[in-house]
């Protein structure tokens, strides 16, 4: 069993660490521009039954993009509004793109979980019992049955054969 230390949770911690540009917070920092310049995906933490803590607040967590990057709050809808209108929220026009989402994963109710019509109708696929990017781990023996059948990699496989036809 291996030993991790404890999770720091200062808030000014945090800001220190995400305001570092090296390897160290590599990813996380790249993630909160993203929420606040085009998705606003923010965590919280605000109703009686999220067993995390109360104080991740969408206040919280939209602070965040003034603190780290000098972007007013009150210009986040209209980012997210432009991003939405300008790929198609969650009726995006695509084509041999492939949508996957694992029903028990928080981020579903943001992502496109319908399929289309014409060309690229089947670009929506439901995992049941999994979550977020289970489909792209390496495959275990106790993987579901769900989880196999749904792994992008067969269907990458099938729409290589596809392509080639």
């Amino acid at each position: 069993m291996e030993k991790e230390s404890c999770l720091e949770v200062s808030w000014v911690k945090t800001l220190q660490w995400l305001n570092k540009t090296t390897d160290e917070s590599f990813g996380y920092r790249q993630w909160f521009y993203q929420t606040c310049t085009e998705f606003g995906f923010y965590q919280t933490c605000e109703d009686s039954s999220c067993p995390f803590s109360r104080m991740m607040t969408l206040q919280s967590q939209t602070q965040l993009c003034s603190l780290l990057f000098n972007i007013p709050q009150y210009t986040l809808s209209a980012n997210i509004d432009f991003t939405n209108q300008y790929y198609g929220g969650d009726q995006p026009q695509t084509h041999r793109v492939l949508y996957v989402n694992g029903d028990i994963d928080p981020w579903m109710p943001l992502s496109v979980v319908r399929n289309g019509t014409g060309e690229d109708k089947q670009r929506a696929v439901l995992i049941q019992g999994s979550a977020h990017c289970a489909d792209m781990n390496s495959l275990r023996p106790s993987d579901r049955t769900s989880l196999k059948q749904g792994r992008v990699s067969a269907w990458l496989k099938s729409a290589a054969l596809e392509y080639r036809d």
